[in-house]
């Protein structure tokens, strides 16, 4: 399995079924009006979906003063979960997939971190040339990366913040950095600037340093905070001032725009039992609103990867982890190219199976001798006939399904998503498309890859993900 584990980790997406019953995209209040302090910030989920805000604390004269992180209930009602210690101010949360919770301290100059269990505070990383820090994202590799704004200059920096706890700087002379985070690939470090309106990626080295920067995006308007990613990799950002969160592609493509009840959010992330649910804070109203999303955040599938096994076969930008057989060996993509005649072909989050002529076989560099649950959806071209192996029998695919004696199952529009489940137990596998069966005692091998195939008119595959099953 060493193939496998080297690919990104993503938790699985709930049902097209269970997210066509959702309301999208629609915000609604989650606490009461002034239910924190002005400096509301750093939403952030663990992996059991306890929600935790910093600076909530009420002092005995009815004023507020930061310095505390608040849980949530289910209801909405927040509590003191912790104190931090005095002089210490928390902005951004992150949570490491051991469950440790890192918070930066911004007027301590330090990123802390707490245990769980026993809510010990201790100063993980310190830096006395830092403003700040401000806000945090994590890398899969568990390395931290901090943005570093100077409010009054009109001036930031980014650090990163190794797992041993040292800070190094890993770029100045930017902008007022704010909202950060990383891809599902843990190859990209997105930041933006909020007085300058700037979205940024970098490319992150080996090392865990940073490439040159490259500009995503520039808005006309308003003011930019916190900002995370979902496992598609578009950026869910807070527009301060515009009382919005924009959701962007990668490529800086404005997807669609949310209204949060009020002009000054300045913090997201997601949770809920299926990683669907924003939650937002702002500060207009000093209170924390929430609304549903199409698909899973990224920080709530890292920690359910971890739990459940589940990786993600296709990373939806190249075909790294998958080519061809040619006799006993085993032809890959290194992540730039695509397949020699473009049979195959990566756009968007879709694997694009590509007409021409005869059959051309598409494998996974991996093997799978374990229990599994296979989940992918699939859009077929009319008259399109593409396949599906599953450690070597073949499930066809076309615009209309067969399975396993070729049996017809019933036509499918060609311009509908549908998904495919195949249960591996042992060497036999029970597969069903949309919930109705397709075969429910397909015989298969004790070990094999993935595999697609093309043969005739285009089909699309996205949402390749394999969940080990314990036996």
């Amino acid at each position: 399995m060493r193939h496998v584990l080297a690919l990104t980790l993503l938790g699985l997406t709930a049902t097209l079924s269970a997210a066509d019953k959702d309301e999208l995209f629609t915000a609604k209040p989650l606490t009461e009006k002034n239910s924190f302090t002005p400096g509301i910030e750093g939403p952030c989920c663990d992996a059991a979906g306890n929600l935790y805000v910093v600076n909530l604390k009420l002092n005995g004269d009815g004023t507020r003063k930061n310095g505390d992180i608040a849980v949530i209930a289910p209801g909405g009602q927040p509590s003191v979960y912790i104190d931090l210690p005095e002089k210490s101010v928390g902005n951004g949360i992150v949570f490491d997939t051991k469950g440790f919770m890192y918070v930066a301290d911004y007027t301590g100059h330090n990123v802390l971190k707490i245990d769980p269990k026993t809510k010990a505070v201790a100063v993980f990383a310190h830096e006395p040339t830092a403003n700040q820090p401000n806000d945090l994202a994590i890398a899969p590799n568990g390395t931290l990366y901090a943005s570093d704004p100077n409010w009054a200059k009109g001036t930031g920096q980014l650090w990163k913040v190794a797992t041993d706890g040292k800070f190094t700087k890993v770029a100045a002379d930017m902008g007022t950095t704010n909202g950060i985070d990383v891809s599902p690939d843990g190859k990209m470090l997105y930041v933006n600037e909020s007085a300058q309106r700037n979205v940024w990626s970098f490319p992150i080295q080996a090392d865990g340093t940073l490439g040159e920067k490259k500009l995503l995006k520039k808005f006309d308007d308003h003011g930019f905070d916190g900002m995370r990613c979902d496992v598609d990799g578009n950026l869910y950002i807070t527009r301060y001032g515009a009382g919005t969160v924009v959701k962007m592609s990668p490529d800086g493509k404005i997807l669609k725009e949310i209204d949060v009840l009020g002009k000054k959010p300045s913090n997201i992330c997601f949770g809920g039992p299926d990683g669907r649910t924003a939650y937002v804070t702002e500060v207009e109203f000093n209170r924390v609103v929430t609304f549903r999303v199409d698909r899973p955040g990224l920080a709530w599938a890292r920690l359910h990867a971890k739990e459940t096994g589940t990786v993600e076969l296709f990373n939806g930008k190249d075909l790294t982890g998958w080519g061809y057989m040619k006799g006993a060996t085993f032809e890959g993509f290194d992540g730039k190219t695509e397949s020699s005649d473009k049979r195959y072909s990566a756009k968007d989050g879709v694997l694009v199976v590509n007409p021409g002529k005869g059959l051309n076989q598409l494998w996974t560099a991996a093997k799978f001798p374990t229990d599994f649950e296979l989940r992918l959806e699939f859009r077929a071209g009319v008259n399109a006939d593409s396949g599906l192996f599953v450690r070597g029998p073949q499930l066809q695919v076309r615009d209309y399904l067969v399975a396993g004696p070729y049996k017809n199952l019933k036509k499918y529009k060609p311009q509908d998503w549908n998904e495919i489940v195949v249960v591996v137990r042992g060497e036999v596998a029970h597969c069903t498309c949309n919930g109705e069966v397709l075969n429910d005692k397909m015989k298969v091998p004790a070990t094999g890859p993935i595999g697609l195939e093309a043969d005739r008119g285009q089909m699309e595959y996205r949402n390749i993900r394999l969940k080990e099953l314990k036996p």
